[in-house]
């Protein structure tokens, strides 16, 4: 018969397995009632081992939900067979404790989201009996979400890179998710420059000097905002050599945590508005601004704010708001420096540059017209007119 005992050392559970030996199991933070319980199947567990009978469903349905590492504990009593398989729901729990560390927390958001909707359709199911079937009901179930193709792609992205853990850990041997193939289609659509005169049109309007700085960090010189942006502490700031130390957490993960930009003369009369207000504190943004800059209902808030102030400037928001500024200013860079050198002070790469951000804008057409690629530059001469060509001298 199992009993629950307490000792200074907390509750245990005494027991004799089927071959009459005693043993303890020591439980952790457990009220006493759970402890009961525990006892109880613990008990039913020897009896279906002394006398070689199956156990009941709800025997094994509860054997298959307890954590591993207590399982294994059973298993080293001999009451129970082998090793329990692992759950997909552990697996993503484990994996994004892990990820917690390693990522910045707007990518570890997108991560959460996707361990969510794998444990809600497959929490309790072994991972190592997750099929490709499986994976299908996953993308099925983010087409359903009404997202866009973008962003289905990231998540599938996401899923990928999961099962790519679990085979790194051998725990699976091929990937389910890998024949699940969306093609993230680029729209131009999306795509805006916004020109220096429309921007400082709202800068003009909004109500502070913090947000005169927000947005001219974005569009003079080319920070993820809120997230790079709102890390900026006047430490960063080389006054004397103009530079500026740039923060990222999302480019962490690749241990490239800062990178250097220009001082760039656009930013100064910002900078130093701000400066005015708030220059003895360690960020140059309001503490409580610093403090929030992960939150998703604060980067909302921001978002709408910016379109407010837009509207107020009497421009039509674009989409994308924050992104394209960044955008458009990488489009500006390339004109005046070789696209290595930007990619470097804006922190991506070559191929994401021109895939999402290097762009043509309205004055590249308008230049061309001016431009005249003949033989003889600007003042090539139609052949036959003029000159002996054609007259055999």
């Amino acid at each position: 018969m199992a009993s629950v005992n307490k000792d200074k050392f907390g509750l245990r559970i005494l027991f004799f397995d089927h071959l009459g030996q005693r043993h303890t199991l020591r439980l952790k933070k457990v009220p006493v009632s759970v402890a009961k319980q525990i006892a109880d199947k613990i008990e039913q567990l020897v009896n279906c081992k002394k006398y070689g009978i199956n156990p009941p469903p709800e025997l094994i349905d509860w054997l298959n939900k307890v954590d591993v590492e207590f399982y294994e504990r059973l298993a080293g009593f001999g009451i129970v067979e082998g090793k329990r398989k692992l759950t997909v729901g552990e697996f993503v729990d484990r994996l994004l404790e892990k990820k917690r560390n390693e990522i910045g927390r707007s990518n570890f958001f997108n991560w959460k989201k996707v361990c969510e909707l794998l444990k809600q359709k497959h929490a309790n199911l072994p991972l190592s009996e997750f099929t490709i079937q499986h994976a299908q009901q996953i993308y099925e179930a983010l087409k359903q979400q009404n997202l866009r193709t973008t962003s289905i792609a990231k998540k599938i992205s996401i899923c990928r890179s999961i099962f790519r853990e679990a085979i790194h850990q051998k725990l699976i041997t091929e990937n389910p998710f890998q024949l699940i193939k969306v093609k993230a289609i680029l729209s131009d659509e999306r795509k805006k420059y916004v020109s220096i005169e429309d921007i400082e049109h709202v800068i003009d309007v909004v109500p502070n000097a913090y947000w005169k700085l927000l947005i001219a960090l974005a569009r003079f010189a080319g920070l993820r905002t809120p997230s790079e942006s709102l890390m900026l502490k006047w430490s960063d700031i080389d006054w004397e050599g103009k530079k500026i130390r740039i923060t990222s957490p999302k480019t962490a993960h690749q241990n490239r945590t800062q990178r250097m930009i220009p001082l760039f003369p656009s930013l100064v009369p910002y900078l130093e508005m701000v400066k005015q207000v708030n220059g003895h504190s360690e960020f140059v943004f309001p503490d409580h601004w610093v403090k929030k800059k992960d939150s998703p209902g604060f980067k909302s808030n921001l978002r709408l704010r910016f379109t407010r102030y837009v509207k107020k400037a009497g421009l039509t928001p674009w989409p994308k708001i924050w992104h394209n500024l960044r955008a458009s200013f990488e489009s500006d860079l390339v004109k005046h420096f070789p696209l290595a050198t930007v990619t470097k002070w804006l922190g991506n790469s070559i191929q994401i540059a021109m895939k999402h951000y290097v762009d043509v804008t309205e004055t590249d057409y308008e230049k061309a017209l001016t431009i005249d690629l003949g033989r003889n530059g600007g003042n090539s001469v139609p052949r036959n007119q003029g000159g002996n060509e054609g007259t055999g001298t």
